[in-house]
């Protein structure tokens, strides 16, 4: 049986989830799963996230709090792409300070990572001062490589030419305030 939207959120809000849970895994966890495979994760964590998406979804419908002018098919793989993102931050973090503390800490390898963390520091400040459509489609962009179009559709946008114009913006934004940021300058003079 194909559920809509409407059909979902009536049946969850009326206790009769199961088959529309059911319908929402059987067209959703392959989006999902591509989608965090393609970011670098594995079949398991895609399995992890989209669970924690769909939680996401239910409780915000039973607490009468999910706006049915948003599609279910973004806001699931939107969360289990900010899920994933949040994970990957937190992997990544324990991955880069795992080899620099295993290392002999000579002179070298400490002063590296110390100027990185201070590079990513300044860098994550100028992102975070962008706002956060502009952080997410540059961090999309710049380091998960994801074209527009698959942008456009995990972001929910009308279609690939909205991004490019928003990403076009934002980049400018960022270049703007790299220019006027004193840490950043100082960073590239080292």
């Amino acid at each position: 049986m194909r559920y809509s939207d409407k059909n979902v959120l009536e049946a969850i809000s009326n206790g009769n989830d199961r088959q529309a849970l059911a319908a929402l895994y059987d067209k959703l966890f392959p989006v999902v799963s591509n989608l965090i495979k393609k970011l670098g994760g594995d079949e398991d964590e895609a399995k992890d996230l989209f669970q924690d998406a769909i939680m996401a979804f239910y409780n915000k419908v039973v607490q009468g709090e999910f706006d049915s002018d948003y599609k279910i098919s973004t806001f699931i793989t939107h969360v289990a792409q900010m899920k994933w993102y949040t994970r990957f931050q937190k992997k990544s973090r324990m991955d880069y300070l795992s080899p620099t503390f295993d290392q002999t800490h000579s002179e070298i390898g400490t002063y590296k990572f110390v100027f990185d963390e201070e590079r990513r520091s300044v860098i994550q400040e100028v992102f975070d001062s962008l706002g956060e459509q502009c952080s997410k489609i540059l961090e999309l962009v710049i380091y998960q490589r994801l074209n527009m179009k698959e942008i456009a559709e995990m972001l929910g946008y009308a279609n690939e030419n909205s991004v490019k114009t928003k990403h076009y913006k934002c980049k400018q934004q960022m270049i703007k305030k790299m220019s006027g940021n004193a840490a950043f300058k100082e960073l590239l003079m080292s």
